[in-house]
This record gives C-alpha cells, sequence and structure tokens, in this order.
C-alpha cells in the first residue's frame, strides 16, 4: 500500500479531463531512485500532462510524494470458503462378512 500527499496548487487544470459525468486527472506513481526521502518518503507523484504535451519535450510537474506502508495482514482477503455441507453419517459395508457361526453369541461378555 502507498499512501500519497498531494500538493493540489501544482495541479495543472489544462489537464484536467472531463468524462460523462466526472472531472478526471491522471497520476503517475514513480518510486524513488535513491531510496526514502529525508521525510521517509518512498515515491513521487507527477501528473500525466498528456502524449502531445510529452512528444512537445513538457515535463510533467511533481505534484507530491508517497510513502510505502508494510501491513502484516494481505491486502485482498478473500471470502472464507463456505462450510462444507453435513454428509449423513456412512455406514460400513464388508465385502466378504465374516460366516455367522464366526460372530460371537453372547454379545454381554463384550469387555468394552
Amino acid at each position: 500500500m502507498i499512501k500519497l500527499k498531494l500538493k493540489f496548487n501544482k495541479i495543472d487544470q489544462a489537464a484536467l479531463f472531463k468524462g460523462k459525468e466526472d472531472t478526471y486527472l491522471d497520476l503517475v506513481v514513480w518510486e524513488n531512485k535513491d531510496g526514502p526521502g529525508r521525510f521517509g518518503d518512498t515515491h513521487y507523484v507527477t501528473q500525466d500532462l498528456g502524449k502531445a504535451r510529452r512528444e512537445n519535450g513538457e515535463r510533467s510537474p511533481i505534484i507530491g510524494n508517497g510513502t510505502e506502508i508494510r501491513t502484516a495482514r494481505p491486502l485482498m482477503q478473500s471470502r472464507p470458503a463456505p462450510a462444507p455441507t453435513p454428509q449423513p453419517p456412512q455406514t460400513m459395508t464388508f465385502l466378504n462378512p465374516p460366516p455367522e457361526d464366526a460372530r460371537p453369541d453372547d454379545t454381554e461378555n463384550v469387555p468394552f
């Protein structure tokens, strides 16, 4: 996650563009080449002025900075898996049951 601070007075109003319902601002976030700055900022933010102005050699203004925030939890947490549907208990079926005469007749003396 990157927390940004922007200087609204540095925004070039001519580079804003109108959509169907809203006005939009294109921004580009760059990682600092020399590591964190004096105040711990790890990125800087420029305003994208558009292809035509870029091709004319105009430089995008730096309008803010950003600090990368590391968190212990994942940023996108998926929904937990649904609980399994309870199944009825299954009975054991013997493929080769023991013969009838091999079964004990006296179940009262079973030690468990």
